[in-house]
C-alpha cells in the first residue's frame, strides 16, 4: 500500500497491522513497545536527495541563506569524504569501508 505521510505506515505498525518501510527518522519518532526497526542495506533502498530552486533571486531570506549554508557545506566536504558518507549511509557494514573512513564521517 503506498500512503502520502510516513506517519501513515507507522501508525499502522503500530496498531498491529503489518511492516512498514520508512526513514530512520520517521521510524524513531514512533518507538513503539515491541516493535523493532531494521536498516535495510540494499541498493533500492538507498535514496540521494537534491535541493531544487527555480530562483535564487525569488527565493525568501530565510531560505536564501538556508541555501547557502548547503552549498557551504556541500564545498567543505571533499570527493572521497562525500563517496565516504555515501558508503556508510547505504551499507554501513561494506567491505571497502575502512576504520579510517568510518571515523572521518562520524567526525
Amino acid at each position: 500500500m503506498e500512503v502520502s505521510s510516513y506517519d501513515a505506515p507507522c501508525l499502522m505498525v503500530q496498531a498491529g497491522l503489518g511492516i512498514g518501510i520508512t526513514p530512520e527518522g520517521s521510524a524513531a519518532i514512533y518507538r513503539m513497545d515491541g516493535a523493532k526497526a531494521v536498516r535495510l542495506d540494499e541498493s533500492w533502498a538507498c535514496r540521494e536527495l537534491s535541493v531544487c530552486v527555480r530562483s535564487r533571486e525569488a527565493l525568501s531570506v530565510a531560505a536564501g541563506l538556508f541555501l547557502e549554508h548547503l552549498l557551504e557545506r556541500e564545498e567543505a566536504i571533499s570527493v572521497s569524504m562525500a563517496e565516504a558518507l555515501h558508503l556508510i549511509r547505504c551499507a554501513p557494514d561494506a567491505a571497502g569501508v575502512s576504520d579510517q573512513m568510518r571515523k572521518c564521517a562520524l567526525m
